[in-house]
């Protein structure tokens, strides 16, 4: 079981893109090791924006896209310092939607799925896209429904996951500064995000 597991929020090289859902963000290391022990942002040339809300930072770059614009949280173990866990949920303006990436480590249990604890409006077993090098994915659209009830969450919650072997493995998923910068990603993607073409 992963052990000592921590939130931290660092910049990614990405584009985001409809097609895939939502950027497949890839961890960039510090350029110098911080004074506290914390990971920090390397600026990415595409990026137009990058602000931190408690534990999610809020992005968007330089692509015409239907989401330009982004919140992300790492999950980091604190021994190793190697990400564990990484969730993206992007925003589409045109019908008001939100699209989820969440990225957890190898070695998990495919038919058992992914939980995220919200309450009555928790979201269970969810089904894994795929699985790479980096780790395995789920992406998918996000009920209003699960983000308002995380908005509105006095505690963190968690990510559960089983590994092979059938052991419950279960993640930080922080919702410090969550509704804060929901809200501030729908604002940017709303002046930055390109219409579909009509249909």
């Amino acid at each position: 079981m992963l052990k000592r597991i921590f939130v931290s929020t660092f910049l990614a090289t990405s584009l985001l893109s409809v097609l895939s859902l939502v950027a497949r963000a890839q961890d960039v290391a510090p350029t110098e090791p911080p004074a506290t022990g914390a990971q920090q942002p390397v600026v990415d040339p595409n990026m137009l924006l990058n602000e931190l809300h408690g534990d999610w930072s809020v992005r968007c770059f330089n692509v015409e896209s239907q989401a330009p614009c982004d919140i992300i949280q790492v999950g980091t173990d604190a021994e190793s310092q190697q990400r564990v866990s990484l969730v993206s949920l992007a925003y589409l303006p045109h019908n008001d939607s939100y699209l989820a990436q969440i990225i957890v480590p190898l070695g998990i249990a495919i038919t058992r799925g992914l939980s995220i604890e919200a309450g009555e409006a928790s979201l269970v077993g969810l089904r894994y896209n795929r699985c790479e090098t980096d780790g395995c994915y789920v992406e998918i659209p996000f009920p209003q429904a699960t983000i308002d009830a995380l908005s509105g969450l006095q505690e963190d919650t968690l990510i559960t996951v089983f590994s092979y072997q059938g052991e419950m493995t279960e993640m930080p998923f922080s919702i410090t500064g969550f509704a804060e910068a929901i809200e501030h990603m729908k604002a940017e993607a709303q002046e930055r995000a390109v219409q579909p073409p009509p249909q």
